[in-house]
């Protein structure tokens, strides 16, 4: 009897064991799926994180570049003019009227003048006087300086935009594995349910703050190698007459939009001809600039693109810069 009751127990006990295991097998698979969805997810979440800072890097460093190449541009123009301004003043002591108007005509709008005592103001140089010796060496200084960050940008660029392909691939693979855990586990996937990613506006603030701590290191270095920057509180800030000897003035407005001559100057040899846009405000500057030009040609002065000058004529009048520069390129 007393035989008969222990293996009854130890029946029992073995069916508890089984219903235990029978009853622990769903529970952990769900565990198990729960992790690993989890774990999915958590992976998914943080290479899309990572891809959208590698992304938010390029496109910081395409403005850059994008902002450089058009900077160097500029620099490029105004050390052309300078140089030839160079030229012209070693055969006399100083620029005459025409040449400085011809001058001023090709430097881009709103980026610098040169004054009648042969003195340039140039924005990009903090809006500091100088002498065309001390210009040429700061500009070609900066476009030096320009040239390396260009090409230290674009190494990084290709670096940049490797990872992000590598991230974008990773991706793919990892959306894969998310929807397989999750259609496995019998759940709506996390883009399903509205998985929120990171938006515009975050990679927008990123690249903005970005921006502005660049913007301020460029500034601080600008400052550092102006040499001449004691001569700032000793001129106007304001803008002259692009052509004037300084009798008339304008505000340093970018919204000015002036009319413009589109003028066709010819040199001695007949064949070397060159066009000039020649912005103006008014009709006494359009005469001056005529004017200009008329006593330029009947005293063979040298000019821009086609040395000494024989002869103009005027091809067209626009009311901005812009279309008369559509013109010519």
């Amino acid at each position: 009897m007393f035989s008969k009751v222990i293996k009854m127990k130890k029946s029992i006990s073995i069916l508890g064991i089984i219903i235990v295991l029978l009853t622990g097998v769903p529970a952990l698979s769900e565990e198990n799926d729960a992790t690993a969805t989890t774990m999915a997810t958590k992976n998914y979440i943080a290479t899309d994180k990572k891809w959208a800072v590698v992304n938010a890097n390029v496109s910081a460093i395409r403005m850059e570049m994008e902002r450089l190449r058009n900077l160097r541009w500029d620099l490029k123009i105004i050390l052309n003019v300078i140089e030839n301004g160079v030229d012209f003043i070693q055969e006399k002591t100083s620029l005459s009227s025409a040449q400085r108007m011809a001058l001023n005509a090709r430097i881009p709008l709103n980026r610098g003048r040169i004054y009648k005592n042969d003195m340039i103001i140039t924005d990009i140089l903090g809006a500091v006087p100088l002498n065309f010796v001390d210009a040429k060496m700061m500009i070609t200084k900066l476009l030096n300086r320009i040239e390396d960050t260009i090409q230290k940008n674009e190494k990084e660029l290709k670096i940049k935009e490797k990872e992000s392909y590598q991230l974008s691939r990773e991706l793919s693979n990892l959306e894969r594995s998310v929807e397989s855990e999750f259609k496995e586990s019998g759940t709506a996937t996390p883009w399903e349910k509205g998985l929120p990613r990171i938006t515009d506006k975050e990679l927008y603030d990123r690249y903005a703050q970005k921006e502005r701590l660049r913007q301020e290191e460029v500034d601080s270095r600008r400052q550092y190698d102006l040499e001449r920057l004691w001569y700032k509180n000793s001129y106007p800030t304001g803008v002259y007459s692009q052509f004037g000897d300084g009798t008339g003035f304008f505000p340093n407005n970018s919204d000015y939009r002036p009319n413009a001559l589109l003028v066709e100057l010819r040199g001695l040899d007949k064949r070397a001809t060159c066009r000039q846009c020649y912005p103006f405000s008014s009709s006494m500057e359009r005469q001056w600039i005529l004017n200009q030009l008329n006593q330029a040609a009947r005293d063979k002065e040298k000019m821009p693109c086609v040395g000494d000058i024989d002869s103009f004529r005027v091809l067209n009048n626009f009311t901005s810069m812009n279309l008369c520069f559509q013109q010519l390129y």
